[in-house]
């Protein structure tokens, strides 16, 4: 792995923890919001108060909005002038490559990428490792939204079995003779 790699590697890790920072509920609730292999929102799961995962959802939505193109260009020309002067073959179609890149982008996603990246890599950060920081941090925000929808449908799911359901004491005499023998062959074929 070279340098470039190990720092944006860097990059990406810091970035991903910041990206709440302007969501506050989620930023409540990021340990239920950040993706981890392997665990998926089931009947199992701590699920966040539904008015919150309202919130989160109308947070995240908001937040995934790209940048427009004057505040891309700006971006990149910060992350281009960072570092010092260097021959490249036409720096104004690299701009707009960065720029194109950061236009896709939300702007607190791209301003972070720019920060992140100006303090971990030495040299000038090619478009593709631009494109894999900023790309890691847009994907880790939807993958929050997707466990908050994720959360809101296991609340559905729980609300009609809750609607469902029915007391042992609500049952009638017979009702709850046929349940006592159905468990009681249950056990036996256990044992």
């Amino acid at each position: 792995m070279s340098e470039t790699q190990k720092a944006i590697a860097t990059v990406t890790s810091a970035a991903v923890s910041v990206q709440f920072q302007q969501a506050p509920t989620s930023h409540k609730y990021r340990v239920y919001l950040t993706p981890v292999a392997g665990r998926k929102v089931d009947e199992w799961t701590k699920l966040i108060p539904v008015s919150d995962c309202r919130q989160i959802i109308s947070e995240l939505d908001g937040l995934l909005i790209p940048a427009g193109t004057k505040t891309a260009t700006r971006q990149a020309e910060i992350l281009i002038g960072s570092y010092p002067a260097r021959e490249m073959a036409d720096p104004t179609i690299f701009i707009k490559g960065i720029a194109s890149i950061f236009s896709e982008t939300p702007k607190d996603i791209g301003q972070v990428a720019v920060d992140q990246l100006t303090r971990a890599c030495k040299w000038l950060p090619t478009r593709s490792e631009v494109s894999q920081v900023c790309g890691d941090m847009v994907n880790a925000r939807r993958a929050a939204l997707r466990i908050a929808y994720d959360q809101l449908e296991e609340h559905r799911k729980r609300g009609k079995e809750k609607d469902t359901a029915v007391r042992y004491s609500d049952l009638t005499d017979t009702q709850k003779i046929e349940l006592d023998k159905t468990i009681e062959a249950s056990i036996r074929k256990m044992t």
